[in-house]
C-alpha cells in the first residue's frame, strides 16, 4: 500500500514538474532593446515577468553584465500568481574603462523550486567613444626669480573611452624658455602620466630711475640741464616740488 501511494505521489509530482515546465515562464523588455550612453553613467531598463504556469511560483533574477560593469539592483526572490506579471528593474554601472563598442547584457528569471522554469531576454548596450583629457597641477614655483632655474610638474589623465595621441606644448605668459621632458605620447582610457619640466628666467632686473629737475622750476633745487627750463617747469607737477 505505502509502495503505491508513494508511486501516485511520485507521478503527481512529475506530472505537475513536467507541466510548469511546458507552461514556464515569460522574460521580454519593457524598455529598450538597444541602449546608447557613455562610460562612467548608470543605465537602468526594465523587463516583463510572466507567471504562465497554472499555481503560484518563486523566482529569482539574475543579470549577466560584461566584464567589470557593475550591478547596483540587488536580486530577492518574488512570487507570482498564475498569469500574473511584474515590472523588474535593472540598474548597472559602465566603468570608466568600458571601451567604446556594443555590448550585450542578458537578464534571466528562473524558478526557485522548480529550475526548469527559466527564461531569458537580451539587450545590447552600445557604448560610444568619449574623448577627454584632464591635466592636474603637482607642482611650480609661486614666485619665478630672474637668473634662476625653476621647475613644474604636472600629470595628464586622460578620461575618455579611447585611446589618445597625446602632443605637449607649454605657452608661458611672460615667453619664458621652458623644456619638457616628454612632448609626443599615447594614453590609453584611465592612463595617466605624470610630466617634468624645466626652465630658466633669463631677464634681467630693471631699476627705475628719477630725472632731475631743471634749474629754474620755482621751489625746486637749482641744477644745470640741457632741457627747456619753462617747458619742464610746465609739464612736472606741483607736488613734486618742495
Amino acid at each position: 500500500m505505502r509502495k503505491i501511494l508513494f508511486a501516485i505521489g511520485l507521478c503527481l509530482l512529475i506530472t505537475t514538474s513536467l507541466q510548469a515546465e511546458e507552461q514556464g515562464i515569460k522574460v521580454k523588455p519593457a524598455g529598450k532593446e538597444l541602449i546608447e550612453t557613455e562610460p562612467k553613467k548608470i543605465v537602468t531598463t526594465v523587463f516583463h515577468v510572466t507567471n504562465k504556469t497554472s499555481a503560484r511560483q518563486e523566482f529569482t533574477s539574475n543579470a549577466e553584465l560584461p566584464p567589470g560593469w557593475v550591478l547596483i539592483t540587488k536580486d530577492f526572490p518574488f512570487e507570482l500568481d498564475p498569469a500574473e506579471s511584474e515590472i523588474r528593474l535593472l540598474s548597472f554601472l559602465i566603468p570608466q574603462k568600458a571601451l567604446a563598442g556594443r555590448y550585450k547584457v542578458i537578464y534571466s528569471v528562473r524558478g526557485t523550486k522548480y529550475p526548469s522554469l527559466y527564461d531569458f531576454h537580451t539587450i545590447h548596450v552600445v557604448v560610444l567613444p568619449v574623448e577627454k583629457l584632464e591635466a592636474k597641477l603637482l607642482e611650480s614655483p609661486q614666485y619665478v626669480i630672474a637668473g634662476e632655474d625653476y621647475s613644474v610638474s604636472f600629470v595628464l589623465i586622460n578620461e575618455g573611452n579611447i585611446e589618445n595621441t597625446v602632443s605637449v606644448k607649454i605657452d608661458s605668459a611672460e615667453n619664458l624658455p621652458f623644456v619638457i621632458d616628454t612632448k609626443n605620447f599615447k594614453l590609453a582610457p584611465a592612463e595617466s602620466r605624470t610630466l617634468k619640466g624645466s626652465g630658466k628666467d633669463k631677464r634681467r632686473n630693471k631699476k627705475t630711475i628719477e630725472t632731475p629737475p631743471p634749474v629754474n622750476c620755482p621751489g625746486l633745487p637749482r641744477r644745470n640741464d640741457k632741457s627747456s627750463s619753462q617747458q619742464f617747469c610746465k609739464d612736472y607737477p606741483q607736488n613734486n616740488r618742495g
